[in-house]
Formats: C-alpha cells, structure tokens, sequence
C-alpha cells in the first residue's frame, strides 16, 4: 500500500508542475521523446524546446531571467523585450500595440499618438475628440493646420496667415468680416 502512495504521489507531483516553453520555431527539431532532442531541450507536444524560465541562458533563449513577466527586458518567452513586441516594458515603453503602424493610438517607438506629433492617426473616427484631419507637427494655428490637428477654414476663429484678412468665428456675410 505505501509504494502504491508513493507512485501517486510521485504522479501528481510532475503532472502539477507548469514549465514555461518558448515558442515554437519552424526549424525547430521535432521529436516523440525527450531523447529525440539535443542536450539541453526537451520534447514538448512534438517540438525540441528549451526549458524558457529557469534562470539558466540555454540555446534558443535570448535572455532567461527566471520568471514569466512580460514587462522587463526579458519577455516570459525568453526572448529581448522590442517595441512592437505586444508587451508594455515598463520604464521604457509608453504603449506597445504589437505593431509599428505609426498611424494608430501607439507610435512605431512606443509612445502614445498626440496632436502635434507629426503624424496622422487613422484609427480615430471624424466624431472622436482625439480625431486628426491634419498633424504638421508644429502646433500653430497660422497655417493649413491648426494646432487642435483640424484644418483651418474660414469662419473657424482662426486667423491663417497670408490667407484670411480677418476670421471672427461665423459664417454671417453680413458682418465686417467676409
């Protein structure tokens, strides 16, 4: 009876423990058995693996700083924490959408998308309050752009040099300003 507890015992014990796998590469080795593998990897769901997470650098792995978060520098893949990974490195990304569109919400370095950026987001709708028609980077209102990211146009308040002799905010012709 106690060698039967003892099996079962030995049994839950390896089944309740979780190891962290890196991803699988295309050139990855495939295998049935951990013995399929060369040293240092093992047979994980048909795939020669290294062990990601047990604080040891082994081949395959980037860095290895024994744990699983996903925002330091070492992703809990063992791989070199980038912008555009998909993860947010704390202290050195703002965002991090998992993409380099420099047109969306998050900027291709990582930093949160504003007026006066330089750059037109996309992603926004016309009704939004953040919505761009327009982004010259400079944040003036005396040109094309406004520095709300609008299009100037007469009647907006807006006095755009070399262009308008007067805007008083209205579209009534029958002011002093036309």
């Amino acid at each position: 009876m106690p060698f039967r507890f003892l099996h079962l015992l030995i049994l839950l014990a390896t089944t309740a423990c979780v190891d962290i796998i890196a991803p699988v590469h295309p050139l990855t080795p495939v295998c049935q058995a951990n013995t399929d593998c060369p040293v240092g990897l093992i047979c994980h769901r048909g795939a020669c693996l290294t062990r990601c997470g047990d604080g040891i650098i082994q081949e395959g792995e980037a860095c290895d700083d024994g744990n699983d978060a996903t925002f330091d520098a070492c992703t809990r893949f063992c791989r070199l924490a980038f912008c555009g990974d998909g993860f947010v490195h704390l202290g050195v990304e703002a965002c991090d959408d998992g993409n380099t569109d420099p047109t969306d919400g998050c900027s291709a370095t990582c930093r949160f998308a504003f007026c006066g950026d330089g750059i037109v987001r996309t992603d926004l709708e016309s009704d939004h309050e953040e919505f761009e028609a327009c982004d010259d980077g400079d944040l003036r209102d005396d040109n094309r752009c406004t520095a709300a990211c609008q299009l100037a146009r007469c009647g907006d308040g807006i006095l755009w040099t070399g262009e308008e002799a007067c805007d008083d905010g209205n579209d009534d012709d029958s002011d002093a300003c036309r």
